[in-house]
């Protein structure tokens, strides 16, 4: 993943989404508020909550980021990437410009 124009990278898509949560919390805390709003069917894409994170199975693996925020460990790389999509909507940002991912 790019952010500003700076490369990061994780062990799993769950650790990226992470990273990308806590670089906007940085910046924007009430950007990751607003994405905590957001559900697919089966997820929220970030809570402050462990078990809120999925909605029908919440014993599926999540991770803690380091600002306290908790997102999905069983993501596929199209939901990462419409996760960061929406992330880039609720922080003002372009997606394939602020934010890149793949890089």
């Amino acid at each position: 993943m790019e952010v500003f124009g700076e490369l990061y990278g994780a062990n799993s898509l769950g650790e990226i989404s992470g990273k990308a949560v806590d670089l906007i919390h940085f910046f924007d805390p009430d950007a990751i508020q607003q994405l905590s709003e957001f559900k697919t069917k089966s997820r929220h894409l970030v809570s402050k909550s462990k078990t809120e994170v999925h909605l029908k199975k919440p014993s599926l693996p999540t991770h803690q980021t380091q600002s306290g925020w908790w997102v999905s460990k069983n993501v596929s790389l199209a939901q990462t990437r419409q996760s960061f999509k929406k992330l880039c909507q609720c922080a003002g940002l372009v997606f394939g410009e602020d934010i890149r991912f793949p890089a």
